[in-house]
């Protein structure tokens, strides 16, 4: 007979039905916060804007997650660093804390150096996107897909999706 499963964290992911994330994917997500600074940087000459804010803000806190919760860091493994009370770092020693924040940088660093990777290919792509920002402010997707591939009617849509 199989025993049942008897985890905590299969018990809230189960009561709250949300699905756990992979590493893979924050990984990949955190790509996606950063394209749009990465983006920024390749069309403005390397300058960064504070427009990012949030972006920098979300995947930040992601990365931070990853190492000291979700046990996703190579340097300090399978464990949970984050004092489950307070969530204050006071409990910590020096090590620890210079680990983690070498941790989160690290996965911030390749997050965007792979980001800019994959859009440095697709600088006349982002610049049509860039100069029809200037004269609109917002892109729809739908408006973004026609710019891209003016030949393509049957684009996907991903209403559904977001």
């Amino acid at each position: 007979l199989m025993q049942p499963i008897r985890s905590s964290s299969l018990l809230e992911t189960c009561s709250t039905q949300t699905p756990p994330v992979s590493k893979e994917d924050l990984l990949i997500y955190l790509e996606v916060l950063l394209s749009g600074r990465e983006a920024g940087k390749l069309l403005n000459g390397n300058k960064v804007y504070s427009s990012f804010q949030s972006d920098v803000n979300a995947a930040s806190r992601i990365a931070r997650r990853m190492v000291c919760e979700w046990g996703m860091s190579e340097a300090l493994g399978d464990v949970n660093v984050m004092d489950s009370s307070s969530n204050s770092r006071q409990f910590r020693s020096e090590h620890i804390s210079q680990l983690i924040e070498g941790e989160v940088k690290r996965l911030l660093d390749e997050a965007a150096a792979n980001a800019k990777a994959f859009l440095s290919g697709k600088i006349s792509e982002l610049q049509k996107i860039k100069t029809n920002l200037m004269e609109k402010k917002s892109l729809t997707y739908e408006e973004i897909n026609l710019l891209l591939n003016p030949q393509d009617t049957n684009y996907i849509d991903l209403g559904e999706f977001i």
